[in-house]
């Protein structure tokens, strides 16, 4: 539809004979249980550049914590091999959070015009569960794919220095590898790209998840997991464009973000734990294969979505809560 022949939000409508003979009032809109318009509010942004923008925002966001050693002291504290550094991390990845879900609610707010509820960051027993099953996926991939590797031979070894452990205890060890992987990356990501950007391109769900897995893997190339080419760095990509595909029909179908924080988080944990278990390869096709898996349990979600609830994501958004 050509925004162009539809009046503005707060617009009067073209005066005719029928809206004439109406007594006078305002305007009425149908809107969602989530106070948001069920059509969209006026003149939007090209999709496009909906999808542009949080690709963009991706990297200033996931950088944000480095205000932090602008404090005298703070890096020196990062850089210690105790409990303290555990302490001076939490602060950090707290900062990235919040630049993160600040962008999430600026892009939602100004850009699509709908309430931060849309998010889908709603905490409550849904969300817990979903969070749940999020993990539970990532860490059977996880292990799948470390018993496949090693069974197989199909990748290399982790080199044994990098597996060292600190000198931290166990539970701080624990504590640095849960703000990494939820509070660093899982939780902030995904709100920007399943929360913010799947709700925005909701007319289309499907592709919809493809599209922000896309937008989510290109950031990506600037990471650093031990490739060595690049190939491999392509090859790397796997990864995220797995998990986001995962991380996307889960969330549709569990109606919250938290599952794929659950899946996305919970790869990063799910990596831990299973080197904890002896599990030690790594390489492309080990990227591959946990990358595919996670695809896999994607389309397999998506099969099993009824027609009806990809109706309701098209017409209020795939965090709505479910109607009576």
């Amino acid at each position: 539809m050509d925004p162009s022949s539809e009046p503005h939000a707060g617009e009067p409508a073209p005066a005719s004979s029928s809206n004439l003979s109406r007594s006078p009032g305002p305007r009425s809109r149908r809107t969602g249980p989530d106070d948001s318009p069920t059509g969209d509010a006026g003149p939007r942004l090209p999709v496009w550049l909906r999808v542009l923008l949080p690709t963009i925002l991706f990297l200033p966001a996931a950088s944000a914590g480095l205000v932090l050693i602008l404090i005298p002291g703070y890096e020196g504290l990062l850089a210690r091999d105790d409990e303290v550094a555990v302490l001076a991390y939490a602060p950090f990845a707290a900062v990235v959070l919040a630049a993160y879900v600040l962008v999430s609610w600026a892009l939602l707010r100004w850009v699509d015009r709908r309430p931060f509820r849309a998010l889908g960051l709603r905490v409550d027993a849904r969300a817990v569960l979903a969070l749940i099953i999020g993990y539970a996926i990532a860490q059977a991939a996880a292990l799948l794919t470390a018993v496949a590797a090693d069974s197989f031979g199909m990748g290399r070894q982790i080199d044994p220095a990098a597996m060292e452990q600190p000198t931290i205890s166990p539970v701080a060890v624990l504590a640095v590898v849960l703000l990494q992987a939820f509070v660093l990356q899982g939780i902030g990501e995904e709100v920007l790209f399943r929360g913010y950007l799947l709700q925005s391109l909701r007319r289309r769900p499907v592709l919809g998840v493809a599209i922000c897995a896309v937008a989510f893997t290109i950031p990506h190339l600037a990471s650093s997991g031990g490739q060595q080419s690049v190939l491999e760095h392509l090859l790397y990509l796997a990864i995220p464009f797995g998990f986001a595909i995962s991380a996307g029909f889960l969330a549709i179908a569990m109606r919250s973000v938290w599952a794929a924080i659950g899946i996305h988080g919970g790869f990063h944990l799910a990596t831990w734990v299973t080197a904890l278990l002896g599990f030690t390869s790594d390489g492309p096709a080990v990227w591959v294969t946990v990358g595919g898996l996670h695809a896999l349990a994607g389309i397999v979600i998506a099969v099993l979505i009824p027609s009806r609830r990809w109706v309701e994501v098209r017409e209020r958004g795939p965090f709505a809560p479910r109607q009576a």
